[in-house]
């Protein structure tokens, strides 16, 4: 996944040492996190968010390759993005919406046409539902 972590880091004159050791994490984690060798877990990645005070999506950026066409405007410019807080409770059935923090929260995907807007599916990728069931 492509980021801005190092831009920012350095923005801010925060060293590799410095953010690892604000966030609990190793010098390498962070490292590999700037060189785009490893995906922040969720958690990660709030935390990042929160500490530099952004939004995920303005540091971590999804290279999720779609090729859909959009169904209203038949555009191929289409981005998918990444929606936070989709939560799922243990012993629930299915999946639900909320805010209560004692589930796990995996993220929620849509393919958005930046020609006319249309949002033309939502999903949850299999990896994410896969590491849920662990």
């Amino acid at each position: 996944m492509k980021n801005r972590l190092e831009e920012i880091r350095k923005q801010k004159g925060i060293k590799q040492e410095k953010l690892a050791e604000m966030l609990q994490v190793s010098r390498q984690t962070i490292s590999y996190l700037e060189k785009g060798k490893y995906n922040p877990s969720i958690t990660l990645a709030l935390k990042i968010a929160s500490l530099f005070n952004m939004k995920v999506e303005e540091i971590f950026i999804s290279e999720e390759e779609c090729t859909m066409e959009c169904k209203n405007c038949g555009s191929k410019n289409i981005k998918t993005n990444i929606m936070w807080g989709l939560f799922a409770h243990p012993g629930a059935v299915g999946l639900h919406f909320g805010n209560n923090l004692t589930g796990t929260t995996i993220p929620l995907y849509s393919d958005l046409c930046l020609d006319c807007g249309e949002v033309s599916r939502t999903f949850i990728n299999e990896k994410d539902l896969e590491a849920l069931r662990k």
